[in-house]
């Protein structure tokens, strides 16, 4: 059982707005293009929540958290050509600004509005908002 604090809610608020106004945008306009419902380099998709929690060939990208745990932020970090995000149709290699914003996201724990799970959790979520609010 998940405890809610009104903390708890505009952390969770905070995260929503932060991956839709850098993350997403990021992940559409420099990833979606190889990792996407028409091409899925190494397995991997990231036009969904479900798809970067199932991973790719090289195992989960993200572990919520942990950026220095998550393949994503090393793979983006790498001199190794195998990890090594590549991007010539969408303007090279990651800069630093962007690697900090998916560094941030990964930090607040990966906050992702696009899956199932999210919707339930944040149904419940405005539901006991509301209730304290009524307190």
């Amino acid at each position: 059982m998940m405890l809610l604090t009104r903390e708890s809610i505009a952390d969770e608020a905070d995260g929503i707005a932060f991956f839709e106004a850098k993350v997403r945008p990021l992940l559409v306009e420099r990833c979606i293009e190889c990792h996407g419902p028409e091409k899925q380099k190494g397995g991997l998709r990231l036009d969904s929540h479900a798809g970067w929690l199932a991973g790719g060939e090289h195992g989960t990208p993200v572990v919520t958290g942990k950026p220095g745990e998550s393949l994503l932020i090393k793979a983006m970090r790498s001199a190794d050509n195998y990890l090594q995000i590549h991007s010539k149709e969408n303007g090279g290699k990651l800069g630093e600004t962007e690697i900090a914003v998916l560094t941030q996201w990964v930090k607040m724990g990966a906050p992702d509005p696009r899956g199932a799970a999210h919707s339930r959790q944040h149904k419940a979520r405005r539901f006991w908002s509301i209730f304290l609010r009524l307190r």
